[in-house]
């Protein structure tokens, strides 16, 4: 049988770490709302300091977005970017993972070159359970793969790799 003592001694023992505990708790807790309430009047002053400065030059908020949103339409591509791209063809290179993007500056890309392509699902199942319905598809008989033309450098080719390693987490 255990000894009373010891067992009052222990019970007191574990009072005391849940209470420490606890009172870690509280401060991570309080922290936090501090936190959250600095963030808020951050962005609170941040806001009106912007609105005094419109107002101060006779635009309004409206106006201001207005004139953002104009701005952004009229932005004009990078000239580096989305001219003669795309033009390797389908090959096998290195070894892969299914789903990488890998750029290419030769004429044979390492998988299928990234142009938004429909692809079957029944053809291409390891690599739908990878990408899904991302970057479209149905999802039920069809995927795509991402539209990566726009955005590759001049001259070089993004494709995927449709047949390596299946991903795994470490």
């Amino acid at each position: 049988m255990s000894d009373p003592n010891q067992l009052v001694e222990e019970a007191k023992a574990e009072a005391a770490a849940s209470l420490r505990r606890s009172r870690v708790s509280i401060v991570v807790a309080v922290i936090a709302v501090i936190i959250a309430i600095a963030t808020f009047f951050v962005n609170y002053f941040l806001i009106q300091s912007i609105r005094t400065k419109l107002a101060e030059q006779g635009v309004s908020i409206e106006q201001a977005r207005a004139e953002i949103a104009k701005v952004a339409q009229s932005a004009k591509p990078d000239p580096r970017f989305g001219s003669e791209t795309n033009w390797a063809t389908v090959a096998l290179g290195r070894d892969c993972t299914l789903g990488e993007i890998i750029l290419t500056a030769g004429h044979l890309a390492n998988g299928l070159p990234a142009n938004g392509q429909i692809l079957s699902i029944y053809s291409n199942q390891a690599l739908f359970a990878v990408l899904g319905t991302k970057y479209g598809g149905d999802g039920k008989k069809t995927f795509a793969l991402p539209d990566l033309r726009d955005v590759a450098p001049n001259g070089l080719t993004y494709s995927i790799c449709t047949e390596g390693y299946f991903p795994s987490p470490r």
